[in-house]
């Protein structure tokens, strides 16, 4: 698959001091494993969902194809992006055409499984004063989207995101 038909879903790279050395792997004939590519079959787009790192260092290393050993496609509708589910660790939802994440959600999903941790029946019964609902925690995850995303500037490929990092490539 080649890189110019991915939109990444990330403003920024969470690491970026990583690239030098995943530049460089790709330049000696490396290659990555465990990319998650979304399709949104409702808007027939391709998307980085899991990979951003990786996707911008093969650009930099002069690689704009991803073997099909390096990446796996999962099946998605846009909707999917806007769900909210502790179960899996998603707790970032927003908009996939119009929003675009932080590179970090580190701290956001810290503050966000926090809350979640809040929501147990026990809680509950002890002291309702500190307990929220599910609905409540997701509320107040959907009402801190400034965060954790923002509105789409870039819309391009992994060309368009590691424009901003070739300092540490090079």
């Amino acid at each position: 698959m080649e890189l110019s038909r991915l939109t990444i879903t990330q403003e920024k790279l969470r690491n970026p001091g990583q690239l030098y050395e995943m530049t460089q792997f790709v330049k000696n004939g490396g290659y990555f494993n465990g990319i998650e590519i979304a399709y949104c079959n409702d808007i027939d787009r391709y998307f980085i969902h899991n990979g951003h790192h990786r996707c911008v260092s093969m650009y930099f290393g002069g690689r704009l194809q991803l073997r099909d050993s390096e990446f796996i496609v999962k099946q998605w509708n846009k909707s999917n992006y806007d769900e909210i589910n502790f179960d899996v660790g998603y707790v970032t939802p927003f908009d996939i055409e119009t929003e675009i994440r932080v590179g970090d959600l580190t701290d956001f999903k810290k503050f966000a499984f926090n809350m979640a941790s809040h929501f147990d029946t026990y809680l509950s019964s002890i002291s309702p004063a500190v307990s929220m609902t599910e609905i409540q925690v997701k509320n107040v995850i959907r009402q801190a989207k400034a965060w954790y995303a923002s509105p789409r500037t870039l819309h391009g490929t992994p060309r368009s995101l590691a424009d901003q990092y070739w300092k540490y490539a090079q």
